[in-house]
């Protein structure tokens, strides 16, 4: 998620690059039930979408939903035309599959919500100009440098050959000690463990495999947590963005300075140099005042 040439293209760009074709299928976007008449193989692989909007914006697809949740869609279809025998055709689609999209939207579809994990990119000066900087190294042939992609590509390729199962001994310890008040963690629970079973997979050279299942340990959880802890975080409310809170209290403070404000405070003002904070624009401050209003703020 991110405002609009914030970088997620690029982000995603990149990183594909990593994985070889056969791990995902991309699509600028698709129609609503284009999942189930694909005849992509969907099994142990990701659905890579360019941009939210391409696949019904926001009234969400419930068939991406179920392939998500239900690992399987299925759907049975009347035949019609002339050589019809006017019996049914069923039309089924297997995962487990997983989806990386990029959307500008502060809050997608509330069904497809509680499905994601958010990763923001957040905008302003400072990582405008680590793009420009890395635009014009790009452009300088004698600093352009080619990914070396091959050896990730051959790493892919050697994890597949080895254990694909996993057992996580401390699994129910983390049950026990995860906070159960928010309905969604029934949801980001299981991507936790099955995040903490790929590290795992990908560290299997260095962890026991007993009865042919590698038991990961608890560097594995270390991993997860260092990146997605804030992520989890903030999905259920139990930490707020630094980036809302500086939205909030510039909009308050100059709310208060200024009583003549009646309908609002301008986003330019928001966007200026306030309370000690360097200025970050106007795009800036619409991302986060949109994001503010859509957490509750």
């Amino acid at each position: 998620k991110g405002g609009s040439s914030a970088g997620k293209s690029a982000v995603l760009d990149w990183a594909l690059r990593y994985v070889p074709l056969s791990a995902y299928v991309y699509r600028s976007g698709f129609t609503q039930e284009a999942l189930v008449y694909s005849k992509e193989d969907f099994r142990h692989r990701h659905i890579v979408i360019g941009e939210l909007a391409g696949i019904g914006g926001r009234d969400g697809n419930k068939w991406l939903r179920m392939l998500l949740s239900e690992n399987a869609i299925e759907k049975e279809v009347t035949n019609f035309g002339a050589m019809a025998d006017g019996g049914t055709s069923v039309f089924r689609k297997e995962g487990p599959t997983g989806v990386i999209l990029t959307t500008t939207e502060a809050k997608v579809h509330h069904e497809d919500e509680t499905r994601i994990i958010s990763m923001w990119i957040d905008g302003g000066a400072e990582g405008n100009r680590a793009v420009l900087l890395a635009q014009s190294v790009e452009v300088g042939k004698q600093n352009r440098r080619e990914p070396m992609v091959a050896p990730w590509l051959a790493f892919h390729d050697w994890v597949e050959t080895g254990p694909k199962s996993v057992t996580i001994p401390y699994a129910t310890d983390l049950a026990e000690m995860v906070d159960p008040n928010e309905d969604r963690i029934k949801r980001d629970y299981p991507q936790v463990l099955s995040l903490i079973r790929a590290h795992a997979r990908l560290h299997q050279f260095n962890r026991r495999v007993e009865n042919g299942e590698i038991v990961a340990e608890l560097q594995d959880y270390a991993a997860v947590w260092r990146l997605l802890g804030d992520v989890m975080e903030m999905a259920v409310g139990a930490r707020v963005p630094s980036q809302i809170v500086t939205v909030v209290e510039m909009v308050t403070s100059v709310a208060g300075a200024k009583t003549k404000i009646h309908d609002g405070v301008p986003l330019y003002v928001v966007g200026e140099k306030f309370a000690g904070e360097p200025s970050k624009g106007k795009s800036w401050a619409s991302e986060w005042v949109k994001r503010a209003v859509a957490d509750g703020y």
